[in-house]
């Protein structure tokens, strides 16, 4: 007799013991929640979803930089309303939009200092597009690479100015509830803020060098003016300078000859027409016409008695004493602007770390600033002479020449 405890099928035979087993094993591998989903043909059930209905997502989550969890809703940003607008404004890909900012859409983000990048899926044709929410800038127009945010230069600035090293930075950054940046991030953000900052005073020097020796130099000249109207002949309306005679040397031989007279005699004997007169009623008018508002602007002439511009020099060390490791020397004009600025560096902490942990290796390329062997007393004289021999060989003015006296 059969035993009991098997199946059968409709027509009543006996069904196979192994299809059993494999087909409740296989019901029980694909972990099946719903069992008849008549709504969709796909269930996703992932935080922000998976490959299948967000393509790329994958790539996302196996990026070292990009965040995908929930620690995206996390802490505060600095967002830029305009340029994150524009971003959402249409999607890169079908160029339908605007693309909704909602939890469901925004799948990462990739923090880049104090500012980032969104990735936020479109609702037309699933691409995920990459929003920034900060202004970026490049330094060389046409440059490769990512570019560079603002408010991370902005940051490195502030490094510089007020707050100080990256531990300060990041300390103020945390009590503010803002992502903290690394330190070596930090201190490339203070590189690139100096180099522009160090543009920007370069060209700000040259431009107040420039007006204060044209300024100068007009104040000299109207000086030898002034000192020279003592000799102004009024009759004659010519003034007498004291400067080299640069003309035709026959022209004085005839004034001292008289020929000038006789030519003047000769012409007044020769018969000459008669002047016409003009009756004077018909220029009553212009005769009472009132003067001209035009205000004559007073000519200038350049100095002769000589081409320079005043500067004092000031040096300074950083430490007190004479084994200070740095110092500085800056040229100030008349009207107490900064004309030129040097400063001298005894040593390099690039240069020493490399010499005491990597000795006999390459030193790798940085930014030297190593311009100074000697004391820190030599500082002054040498910092002093290479501000002036940098000053004149600049352009400042193409009219006058510039001509320094070292004392």
């Amino acid at each position: 007799m059969a035993p009991v405890n098997r199946r059968r099928n409709k027509l009543g035979q006996f069904k196979s013991q192994l299809r059993i087993k494999a087909r409740d094993s296989e019901k029980a591998s694909n972990n099946v929640i719903e069992e008849h989903n008549y709504t969709s043909a796909h269930m996703c059930l992932g935080f922000n979803g998976c490959n299948v209905c967000c393509p790329g997502l994958n790539k996302l989550n196996a990026a070292r930089k990009i965040s995908t969890n929930d620690l995206i809703l996390k802490g505060r940003r600095i967002v830029e309303f305009r340029v994150l607008i524009e971003g959402l404004s249409n999607c890169a890909k079908c160029l339908c939009g605007p693309l909704y900012l909602s939890l469901q859409t925004v799948k990462a983000e990739m923090k880049v200092g104090l500012a980032g990048y969104l990735y936020v899926q479109c609702t037309y044709c699933g691409n995920v597009n990459r929003v920034p929410y900060g202004k970026k800038q490049k330094k060389v127009t046409g440059q490769r690479g990512m570019p560079s945010f603002c408010v991370n230069t902005k940051l490195g600035a502030a490094m510089i100015d007020s707050v100080g090293g990256p531990q300060r930075m990041n300390n103020f950054l945390a009590t503010l509830n803002l992502p903290t940046v690394n330190n070596k991030n930090l201190k490339v953000m203070e590189r690139r803020a100096g180099e522009m900052i160090e543009k920007f005073a370069d060209e700000n020097m040259a431009n107040e060098s420039q007006k204060a020796f044209i300024d100068e130099m007009r104040e000299v000249a109207a000086q030898e003016m002034d000192s020279n109207a003592d000799s102004f002949d009024k009759e004659l309306g010519v003034a007498i300078i004291e400067d080299e005679f640069k003309g035709d040397p026959s022209l004085i031989e005839k004034c001292n000859s008289g020929a000038f007279d006789l030519l003047t005699e000769s012409n007044s004997s020769s018969p000459q027409p008669p002047a016409k007169t003009m009756p004077v009623e018909k220029h009553v008018g212009v005769l009472n016409r009132p003067a001209s508002t035009k205000t004559k602007k007073k000519i200038i002439f350049p100095s002769k008695a000589r081409s320079g511009m005043t500067v004092a020099a000031d040096h300074a060390w950083q430490k007190r004493g004479y084994d200070s490791l740095t110092g500085h020397t800056f040229l100030i004009s008349k009207r107490n602007k900064v004309l030129k600025t040097v400063i001298k560096h005894r040593s390099c902490a690039t240069c020493k770390w490399w010499k005491r942990n990597r000795p006999g290796q390459r030193i790798r390329s940085h930014r030297c600033v190593w311009n100074h062997n000697g004391s820190a007393r030599m500082m002054e004289s040498e910092a002093g002479l290479l501000a002036l021999k940098e000053m004149s060989s600049q352009d400042i003015c193409q009219q006058w020449p510039i001509s320094w006296t070292l004392l």
